[in-house]
């Protein structure tokens, strides 16, 4: 079992048709994997989860888009992602920067790190 972010490019729509993207976009998710395992229905499936309850507290911190987004059902339990294709290609680098930089302060705050890791070990 593997759990996890991923903090990265999204060059292809094919695997995540789900979230109907815009290629290339900036992508940012924690998973838990696989998405069969019980702990992935502990962590994230049930209704008291930690992702659901980090998801729904960091929705409150985020007031302007891109927001997060919840999947019970997708490797991607938690994600943002934000389409670069309205930007100028000399502010790409810059634009994705402070992306990546926002989003990822959003999890610290959050603890889902250190929660993660310490909810994993349980049984």
């Amino acid at each position: 079992m593997r759990r996890g972010f991923f903090v990265g490019y999204l060059h292809s729509s094919k695997e995540f048709a789900f979230l109907e993207p815009q290629p290339p976009e900036c992508i940012v998710f924690a998973f838990v994997a696989p998405v069969s395992s019980a702990l992935h229905r502990r962590l994230v499936r049930a209704p008291d989860s930690l992702l659901r309850k980090t998801f729904d507290y960091i929705r409150w911190l985020t007031h302007r888009l891109p927001r997060f987004a919840f999947f019970e059902d997708q490797l991607p339990a938690m994600i943002r992602h934000r389409s670069m294709c309205d930007w100028p290609p000399e502010k790409i680098k810059h634009f994705s920067g402070n992306f990546f930089i926002e989003t990822c302060a959003w999890l610290v705050r959050s603890g889902l790190a250190r929660k993660l890791l310490t909810e994993s070990a349980q049984k």
